[in-house]
C-alpha cells in the first residue's frame, strides 16, 4: 500500500525536473557552430599553404577576411560597399518573394479546395517548375527589360512552386477526426479551412517559406548575373573579371550570411506562429516522465 501511494509522488517529482532539463538544453548556447567554423578556416589555411595553391585559385582565409572587412566597412551608400549591394539584392529578392510566395499560397489553397482546379492547373505548375530558370532568364530580360522588373519576375518564378506544393500538401494532411468534428458542428467550408486546415498546414507552409527565402536570393543573383547594374551578382562578376578571388569569396560569404539571417528570422516567426507545437512537445515530455 505504501508503494502504491509513493509511486505517483515520485513521478510528479520527476516531471518538472526532466522538463527543466530539456528547457535548459534549449537555452544553453551551443558552441558547435563557432568551433566548426574555426576548424574549417584552419583546414582551409593549411590546404592553401601546404599544397601551395595559387591565390588566384583559392585565397587564404586571411585574404578573404580582409576583403570582407574592406567591403563591409566601406561607405554603405557607395558601390564599393558590400552592404550597398546586399541591399540591392535583398530588394529584388523581397519583391519577388512577396509576388511569387503570395501567388503560390493562394493558388495552393485553391487547388487544395477544388479537385477540378487541381486537375487543370497542377500539370502547368509542374511543367513550369521543370524548366530551368537560368535557361529562361534571357527571355525574361527580353520581355520585362533590364533591372528590377526582370529580377522580380525571375525570383517570383523560383519562389512560387515551393509554396504552392507545400500549401497544397499541408491542406491535405489534416487529421480526419478534426474534419469529422467540424462536420458534426455544422461548420461551413470556409470555417473548416480557416480554423482547421490552415493551422494544420502552417508547419509545411513555413517549410516552403524557408526554402523560398533561399530561392529568392538565388533568383536575384542569377538575374544580376544577366542584366544587373548592382547587387551581389554584379560584385561576383566584377571580381571574377579581375581575378580577385578573395573578393569573390567575400561576396559569397556575405550572401551566405544574409541567407542564414533570413533563415533564422523565418524560424523565429514559425515558433511564434505555431505556438501550440511547444505545448504538444511539453505534453509528450511530461507523458514520458
Amino acid at each position: 500500500m505504501a508503494d502504491s501511494e509513493s509511486a505517483p509522488c515520485l513521478n510528479t517529482a520527476l516531471i518538472p525536473k526532466r522538463s527543466m532539463t530539456a528547457r535548459g538544453r534549449r537555452t544553453r548556447p551551443s558552441l558547435t557552430f563557432p568551433v566548426s567554423l574555426v576548424a574549417l578556416l584552419l583546414l582551409w589555411h593549411l590546404v592553401v599553404v601546404g599544397f601551395r595553391v595559387p591565390l588566384y585559385i583559392l585565397p587564404t582565409p586571411g585574404a578573404t577576411l580582409v576583403a570582407l572587412w574592406n567591403g563591409l566597412t566601406a561607405n554603405p551608400l557607395t558601390a564599393g560597399s558590400l552592404l550597398f549591394h546586399v541591399g540591392v539584392t535583398l530588394r529584388g529578392a523581397a519583391l519577388g518573394f512577396i509576388v511569387g510566395g503570395t501567388t503560390g499560397v493562394l493558388l495552393g489553397v485553391l487547388i487544395g479546395e477544388s479537385k477540378a482546379l487541381e486537375r487543370i492547373l497542377m500539370p502547368y505548375a509542374v511543367g513550369l517548375q521543370s524548366v530551368p530558370k537560368i535557361a529562361i532568364a534571357p527571355l525574361v530580360m527580353i520581355w520585362f527589360g533590364y533591372g528590377l522588373p526582370s529580377t522580380v519576375v525571375l525570383t517570383a518564378l523560383l519562389t512560387f512552386f515551393p509554396l504552392l506544393i507545400n500549401t497544397y500538401s499541408g491542406l491535405n494532411v489534416v487529421e480526419r477526426d478534426y474534419l469529422l468534428l467540424m462536420r458534426g458542428l455544422r461548420a461551413s467550408r470556409w470555417q473548416t479551412l480557416w480554423w482547421v486546415k490552415v493551422p494544420s498546414a502552417l508547419p509545411m507552409i513555413f517549410a516552403g517559406i524557408d526554402l523560398a527565402i533561399v530561392y529568392s536570393l538565388l533568383g536575384a543573383v542569377v538575374a544580376e548575373f544577366v542584366s544587373g547594374s548592382a547587387g551581389i551578382g554584379v560584385v561576383i562578376i566584377k571580381y571574377q573579371y579581375i581575378n580577385d578571388t578573395a573578393g569573390v569569396f567575400a561576396a559569397l560569404m556575405t550572401l551566405s550570411a544574409t541567407a542564414i539571417v533570413l533563415h533564422s528570422i523565418v524560424r523565429l516567426l514559425e515558433r511564434r506562429a505555431i505556438f501550440w507545437r511547444k505545448r504538444d512537445a511539453h505534453k509528450q515530455i511530461t507523458a514520458t516522465a
